[in-house]
Order: C-alpha cells, then structure tokens, then sequence
C-alpha cells in the first residue's frame, strides 16, 4: 500500500502523538485516549504465566514437553512431565529466571523408562 492510497490513516497517524500530548491526565474523567493507550499496552503484555509459557515454548531441548504453567502473584507452579533430569533442570531454569518471578513450585515429574 503506498503513501498515497490511504490519506485518512496517515492524517491519524500524524494526531495520534498529538492528542497524546494535550490530552488530559488519565487521573481525570476526560482523559480518555491516555488511559485508552495504556489499557491497550497492558492487554498486549502476556501475564507472568504466559510468559513463563512462551519461554519453554521458544527452547528447543523442550519441544516437546507439555508443561502447565500457573500464577498466582509472583509464585509460580509448574506441573507435567519430562523425559530426562535435563529437561527438569531447564524448565526450572527458566522459570526461575523470568522477570517477576519469586518462587517456584516444581510439581514436574520425570517419566520412567519400562526395561
């Protein structure tokens, strides 16, 4: 799409730090657009628990591990299954290592193999 086509999007474009700027303080009634924008930024940040998700999603030595992750404040609970020690250690690892993170309770279990 070139800058041309769609003259109405870059005028809004052009308003939006605008109105930012000499928009009321959010702590006022009429401070819509501000509080507006930061109700729409936190909404776009995953909570804790998510992002402690999305971490063991992204590692490659954990692919395929299935891992209930949940929060409550800064406590963290992680319940599942692993393959090997390793696994265990990474999932661990990573939790422990996200922002806002207190405390873990580790409720993974590492799967036996049958001879």
């Amino acid at each position: 799409m070139g800058q041309d086509q769609n003259p109405d999007l870059r005028g809004i474009a052009l308003a939006v730090p605008f109105l930012a700027r000499h928009t009321p303080s959010p702590k006022r009634a009429d401070g819509k657009l501000f509080g507006g924008l930061q109700a729409m930024r936190g909404a776009a940040e995953p909570d804790l628990a998510g992002r402690v998700s999305a971490r063991l999603r992204w590692d490659k030595s954990l692919a395929d591990v299935k891992i209930e992750v949940s929060a409550s404040g800064s406590i963290l609970e992680l319940k599942g299954s692993v393959r090997e020690p390793a696994q265990k250690k990474r999932v661990l690892e990573l939790a422990e290592s996200t922002d806002g993170v207190d405390k873990v309770t580790d409720n993974l279990e590492v799967a036996t193999h049958d001879p």
